[in-house]
């Protein structure tokens, strides 16, 4: 019996590897620029204290910038991703499925509980979708 492309994105998104893994939606920079920005003014202006200062400012700031700009792949996946997106990631996911001589979710389940290099197979297959497909940069 072959796995339904949804049924298969579904088991998918319920790893746990794959719902922790996030995406930045071109953010990390600009707050990386804020730390940097603030540090650098507070050691200009107060010295070690004016560095200790700007950097846990900027921190804050940068926090706040973020919130909200980082989103879960199974998030993506279900929102953004296209039907043929998503068609190209089961299809992917599928041929690494067959080379275990995996043809049901049933099977996926037991099977992955075990077999470890299984699980960073199909991560490693939704964290290429994602960056190179989709346009995102993962993060862990």
């Amino acid at each position: 019996m072959a796995i339904a492309t949804q049924d298969l994105l579904e088991a998918i998104s319920d790893l746990t590897t794959i719902r922790e893994m996030k995406v930045a939606l071109n953010v990390s920079t600009q707050c990386g620029l804020i730390v940097g920005a603030t540090t650098f003014l507070g050691g200009l202006l107060g010295g070690p204290t004016g560095i200790a200062a700007g950097g846990i400012l900027g921190t804050f700031m940068s926090s706040y910038h973020a919130n909200g700009k980082f989103k879960s792949v199974p998030e993506i996946l279900a929102t953004e991703a296209t039907p043929a997106q998503k068609e190209k990631l089961a299809e992917a996911l599928k041929k690494i499925l067959t080379k275990e001589n995996i043809f049901t979710l049933v099977q996926l389940a037991a099977t992955i509980q075990s077999d470890r290099a299984l699980l960073d197979a199909i991560q490693n297959v939704v964290r290429q979708f994602v960056t190179a497909d989709m346009g995102y940069k993962c993060i862990f």
